[in-house]
């Protein structure tokens, strides 16, 4: 399993301690960037991608929780994120062409969120051009509430799609990830979890601390 840190969720007060922690230790980092609309949260920017890429070698995702992710694409791009995610409920009519935009354009890695109550008929299209789906199991925005474990048919049936096709995406799965959950998270067949509140930093207010414990219930 890999392991994506929610920078939103950190202590933005210790970034650099944080950001340098994960770089020895993570396989990717996760911004959250939010517009108020999608979701009525909002949260960092391409300037805060721009200030963690002198910080890291790992590659960023910025995922675009934005009724019109178009409009920061090329700014996240130039900050230094090495995959643009856009949500597909919030692209239908357009996601083909801004997938495209971003590996073709951009030269960057292109993803696909899905909010929980999404079903695989609206997105089973697009599957053949991602390079990486993030799975909601929350509501997007709001960190640490109820996590949706029907959630977890659709990401065993990705995999079975991407072994029947041989298709190359990676499968993420981000939300309320925790003890209580994990083992049938692991079995859906995830490659990365998102690493949040209820997975990370709630374990203990030592990161340090916190990740060795995480590592812990992961451990199977």
């Amino acid at each position: 399993m890999k392991y994506s840190p929610s920078l939103m969720s950190m202590d933005l007060l210790k970034l650099e301690e944080g950001i340098k922690f994960f770089d020895s230790n993570a396989h990717m980092l996760h911004v959250d960037i939010m517009d108020g609309h999608f979701v009525k949260n909002i949260t960092m920017s391409p300037l805060f991608i721009k200030q963690i890429r002198a910080l890291t070698t790992l590659p960023i995702e910025a995922h675009l929780m934005m009724t019109d992710p178009e409009v920061l694409i090329e700014s996240c791009v130039d900050a230094g994120a090495d995959y643009i995610t856009i949500h597909v409920e919030a692209t239908n009519g357009s996601a083909i062409r801004i997938i495209d935009m971003i590996q073709q354009k951009y030269g960057k890695k292109a993803g696909i969120a899905v909010n929980p109550e999404t079903p695989l008929a609206d997105f089973e299209i697009l599957l053949e051009y991602v390079d990486l789906i993030n799975f909601m199991a929350i509501d997007p925005g709001f960190p640490g509430t109820r996590f949706v474990s029907k959630v977890l048919d659709k990401v065993s049936a990705t995999n079975k799609i991407r072994a029947e096709n041989n298709y190359s995406y990676e499968i993420q799965i981000d939300g309320s990830i925790g003890p209580d959950n994990y083992r049938d998270v692991a079995a859906s067949g995830p490659d990365y979890i998102i690493a949040g509140e209820p997975t990370l930093y709630n374990l203990d207010p030592t990161l340090s601390q916190a990740w060795e414990k995480m590592l812990v219930y992961m451990t199977p």
